[in-house]
């Protein structure tokens, strides 16, 4: 999932450099591009740790 993740971030880095000759919106592009990130991650094996991480370290900051 990690090697789709950097292909997808080359593409869209590409899509938004190429802005003016393909005629796209370079915010248009990068939200699409954060978008498809998120979802890509969130379906990966490592969002479960980092599920796990964030709910201990708000389990931290609701005791202080």
């Amino acid at each position: 999932m990690f090697v789709s993740m950097i292909i997808v971030f080359i593409v869209g880095y590409v899509l938004i450099a190429l802005e003016h000759p393909l005629k796209l919106n370079k915010s248009a592009t990068a939200l699409l591009l954060a978008v498809i990130m998120w979802i890509l991650f969130v379906f990966s094996e490592e969002s479960i740790r980092f599920d796990a991480e964030l709910m201990k370290h708000l389990a931290m900051i609701e005791k202080v």
